[in-house]
């Protein structure tokens, strides 16, 4: 076969590909309506090659998406876009460029972190990250990391406990783990705090005058709130509510769970989050459809993932 010819099947197997993908999603929408994407930090082009995949749905604001389905009108063929955390490195870029394309986007803010400049899930992820497979003492017993399973095991249940566990009962084990690692000098502090830096209120007061472009509430402390009592909780609806509102001077009506699992949110917190929100979303995965509006799940996008994995994770009902 001719190089030409080649080149044509290849294309013709493609298009066909594409063309069923986009029927596939079709059919998805019409049985579980339309969805929301769910990404952290990601560059432009692989944000783009990601939205390209899904040619032929729409993109649309969290507020459209949620003003149909709470109107139980349909929402198959639309999708809405959301970032979560407000890294530097990635929200003035995205929002750069959806604002040249016309795509809505929103990104939840959680507030503490824009104002320290660091946030708890980071230090720990990157202490994950960084540490060798070598045995620690901490507060008298030693910790097996050099054996592979122990140091799996470890950090699973350190994981666990911080998606669970109010902030008073699992700061003091990071702490302790992380003067530990110290002591040890196998890490220096430079290894362990140096973290994704935040967006700036001024970036956050400018960008949002464009109208495409929506910052929503993360919480304020970026703690699971099944760890929160209701009060606790309410203050951290209103109190990062209020903080964004005075810097953009639009209404936030829209709240993201922090670490985004059902252990992390638990059964009584979407009742809650109902008085103050109009919706709240989750990292579960599904569609809008009949789901609970303070409960929505989302479909998680990453850098590793090609387009063609995006075009086939929104298959998902």
């Amino acid at each position: 076969m001719r190089l030409r010819d080649r080149a044509i099947s290849t294309l013709d197997s493609v298009n066909s590909a594409k063309s069923a993908l986009r029927l596939l999603r079709r059919f998805a929408g019409r049985l579980g309506g339309g969805y929301i994407l769910a990404f952290h930090s990601i560059s432009v082009g692989r944000f783009l090659e990601h939205v390209n995949a899904l040619e032929g749905e729409v993109p649309v604001s969290i507020d459209e998406m949620m003003e149909l389905k709470l109107k139980g009108q349909s929402t198959a063929g639309l999708f809405a876009i959301t970032f979560d955390d407000g890294y530097a490195d990635t929200v003035p870029a995205i929002a750069e460029s959806a604002i040249a394309r016309n795509i809505p986007v929103t990104f939840y803010l959680p507030v503490k972190y824009l104002e320290t400049g660091t946030m708890l899930p980071l230090v720990f992820h990157r202490l994950i990250a960084s540490l060798p497979s070598t045995d620690i003492a901490v507060q008298g017993s030693v910790i097996r990391l050099s054996e592979p399973s122990v140091k799996v095991r470890y950090f699973r249940e350190l994981r666990r406990a911080m998606y669970t566990r109010n902030e008073r009962a699992f700061r003091p084990v990071l702490d302790a783990l992380i003067d530990a690692v110290l002591k040890a000098k196998v890490l220096t502090e430079t290894q362990i705090f140096d973290v994704p830096r935040p967006v700036t209120w001024n970036q956050v007061k400018e960008l949002s005058r464009h109208r495409i472009i929506s910052f929503q509430s993360h919480g304020m402390s970026h703690q699971s709130v099944v760890s929160l009592e209701e009060e606790e909780l309410r203050r951290e609806l209103l109190e990062s509510k209020d903080a964004i509102e005075q810097h953009t001077k639009i209404a936030v009506n829209h709240f993201c769970y922090p670490y985004g699992g059902r252990e992390s949110i638990g059964e009584c917190a979407p009742g809650v989050v109902r008085k103050y929100y109009q919706s709240a979303v989750t990292m579960m995965r599904g569609r809008v459809g009949n789901s609970n509006p303070w409960f929505l799940p989302r479909i998680p996008l990453y850098e590793r993932d090609s387009a063609a994995v995006a075009g086939v994770k929104v298959l998902t009902r």
